[in-house]
């Protein structure tokens, strides 16, 4: 397998995103930006979330719902070790949180484990891709606020509750609005997405966090083409809230791209 992969973070000095691979497993990572305010070494809750998640998935074998738990085990070992389990049980904010998908060749398939808002198409085709509907609220809520105020610089520190107020439906499958992740808790495996595909099927499959908002073409199969389609974007809307709605006007963005 040929692997090509791209990363920036939201600033110079920090990208929540962060990907991993060896001869036969690959993995992107998204962690959630960390609404508690605290750092740890230099490092975000999500930073710390995603190197967890990666590393969890290159060093066992696990797929699916054991490999969520796996996850969810290391993260909550990290919490202890930084002394803030206590914290992290009050409140789900305080959890380090984070999103993946993790492929896996193994013999005559691809094993694909998938949960929250990374996603990924095989051959062009999308596949997977998971958008909280909280997200969606939150996102035209500063959308109107933008609007209203041309407040763009105080638009994030307008939304701040609205995202705070958000973790409480984490990991709540019978809450309308409620999503998976990866938080050191237990995830519903209604949330987890397991898939098994013949290898012999797949020429290429990209896995992407959600800062490229969008994909390319279905045969824009390069670095090049999803670098393109983002400085379309960034020019169409800067700042997400006319046409690419978000919760901010700049995200981390990363695309592996794995060929036959």
């Amino acid at each position: 397998m040929h692997v090509d992969v791209f990363t920036k973070g939201k600033t110079e000095e920090q990208n929540e995103d962060f990907f991993g691979y060896d001869d036969t497993t690959y993995v992107v990572a998204d962690g959630a930006t960390d609404k508690s305010g605290n750092t740890y070494n230099d490092k975000t809750g999500g930073e710390i979330a995603a190197h967890i998640i990666v590393a969890t998935c290159l060093q066992t074998n696990l797929n699916g719902p054991a490999l969520v738990k796996e996850i969810n085990q290391r993260i909550r070992q990290e919490h202890i070790a930084q002394g803030i389990l206590e914290a992290t049980e009050e409140h789900a904010k305080n959890r380090f949180t984070g999103t993946f998908v993790c492929v896996r060749h193994i013999e005559k398939e691809f094993v694909i484990t998938a949960l929250g808002d990374v996603s990924y198409r095989l051959n062009g085709i999308y596949t997977y891709s998971e958008q909280k509907e909280i997200d969606i609220i939150n996102a035209k809520k500063r959308a109107d606020y933008i609007t209203e105020t041309h407040d763009i610089p105080g638009s994030r520190r307008f939304l701040y509750p609205h995202l705070s107020m958000q973790f409480a439906y984490q990991n709540i499958p019978e809450h309308p609005l409620g999503y998976g992740t990866v938080d050191g808790s237990e995830t519903p495996d209604k949330y987890v997405h397991l898939r098994h595909y013949p290898s012999n099927s797949i020429e290429r499959i990209e896995i992407f966090t959600d800062g490229y908002y969008y994909s390319p073409p279905a045969d824009g199969c390069t670095i090049a083409h999803w670098e393109h389609m983002i400085e379309q974007i960034h020019r169409e809307d800067p700042n997400k809230y006319k046409t690419y709605k978000a919760t901010k006007s700049n995200d981390d963005r990363t695309v592996m791209i794995i060929t036959s």
